[in-house]
């Protein structure tokens, strides 16, 4: 299990996500548009404690971006809704 938080929001360059978890696992960062459209994944593995993952947003357009983190082999997963401004 884990938790996981995400900041600014809006964003304007750096997504910042922090994700707390009890074992080493790797996670999987999927970034989808307002249409569903996956536009960017990134992979990153995860040690047991707090962990930072940012995400450069800087080249994309303004608007409404969903992220979606699993990590756990899957049993751990969140999303969130996000303005990119």
């Amino acid at each position: 299990t884990g938790n996981i938080k995400l900041w600014p929001n809006p964003v304007v360059s750096q997504l910042y996500i922090s994700i707390t978890t009890t074992a080493r696992s790797n996670t999987s960062i999927n970034l989808y548009d307002a249409k569903g459209t996956l536009i960017r994944t990134q992979q990153t593995a995860l040690i047991t404690g707090n962990n930072l993952v940012n995400i450069d947003m800087s080249s994309l357009p303004n608007g409404i971006y969903h992220v979606a983190a699993s990590w756990n082999q899957g049993s751990s997963q969140q999303s969130f809704k996000i303005i990119k401004q």
